[in-house]
């Protein structure tokens, strides 16, 4: 797990999950940064072990309201809801 650090911007978060994408996913250059849809990054089975390393790696938990959110399905929208787990006073 990564200490809480309010240096964690939603910019720093991105790049953070782009690399786990590479590194457990085999996602080398995503042309668009959505989970699911035509051209989606990953399946249903993936999303849940993406959304389990970043619970374990930040210390955060995604409630089932997160999951109904348009933005829990892309990078960007991914990585400001956990932004703004990390530091919700900034929200």
């Amino acid at each position: 797990m990564l200490t809480k650090n309010k240096n964690f911007t939603p910019e720093w978060i991105c790049a953070d999950i782009l690399g786990i994408l590479k590194e457990k996913f085999d996602v080398k250059k995503p042309k668009v940064q959505r989970f699911f849809g035509l051209e989606g990054l990953l399946d249903a089975r993936g999303l849940v072990y993406l959304v389990h390393i970043l619970e374990e790696r930040y210390g955060i938990r995604f409630t089932a309201e997160d999951m109904d959110e348009e933005q829990f399905y892309t990078v960007d929208g991914m990585a400001a809801m956990v932004s703004s787990k990390l530091c919700p006073e900034d929200q």
